[in-house]
């Protein structure tokens, strides 16, 4: 989120490299990744993190996924949801995660 091509671009082959190794420990381990909205609607990135690629991984791979506004006031706590929401679905993402009953559980998205 905090790079945005300062530092280097997330199109080299050695930074895809590490997201795809990444994603397949993720995978491994059982994992939940979140799409995290904080950066769009605090105006610092243009888009959600993690990056295309890596939701395109992701949802190939079907990792559990949870939607996060890493929010640090109670009014921001919904702020990018449904745009998130969107992204998901047009990366073919089916369900989502919540933690009920200290269990995590699946709901349709679609």
């Amino acid at each position: 989120m905090h790079n945005q091509k300062r530092y280097f671009s997330e199109e080299e082959t050695w930074y895809k490299k590490l997201v795809d190794h990444c994603i397949e420990l993720i995978k491994r381990k059982g994992l939940i990744v979140e799409i995290n909205t904080r950066g769009i609607y605090k105006g610092r990135c243009p888009d959600f993190y993690p990056s295309d690629y890596a939701l395109d991984q992701i949802s190939k791979l079907g990792i559990p996924m949870i939607i996060s506004t890493d929010c640090h006031k109670s009014e921001e706590l919904a702020l990018g949801y449904e745009d998130a929401l969107k992204k998901l679905k047009d990366f073919n993402v089916k369900y989502l995660m919540y933690l009920k009953d200290k269990k995590w559980e699946e709901f349709s998205i679609q």
